[in-house]
């Protein structure tokens, strides 16, 4: 009996770490990342490894939280750096806001064209 007691007090123990750990994965979204200066040139490539690696929930964040002047970019090297970090979007709520964010960019790029 003693060990089926201690079995049951290890699994709900797991549970709750396990627990704890999904809860503290979404908080990290509010949590606002570290901001690098725009003018290091390390900046975009720093930001396109750590969106690469987050979850999407995570990825949805670093998307509503950076423009090009965050990263120290012009539109046109921006749009750029979306492109390329198109590959790592793979659900939502990522997706929804990578289309949107790409999409609102390319207009803008546009309109100047136009003049």
């Amino acid at each position: 009996m003693w060990i089926v007691g201690t079995i049951l007090t290890v699994l709900v123990a797991a549970g709750l770490c396990y627990t704890l750990w999904l809860f503290l994965r979404r908080l990290q979204i509010l949590v606002p990342w570290k901001k690098t200066k725009p003018d290091d040139p390390e900046s975009e490539r720093e930001w396109k490894r750590k969106f690469a690696g987050a979850s999407p929930d995570l990825q949805e964040a670093f998307l509503s939280q950076t423009n090009h002047q965050t990263l120290g970019l012009t539109a046109v090297e921006f749009l750029n750096a979306l492109q390329e970090i198109e590959r790592f979007v793979n659900s939502e709520p990522a997706l929804s806001a990578y289309w949107d964010k790409r999409d609102r960019l390319e207009q803008v790029l546009r309109q100047e064209h136009l003049g």
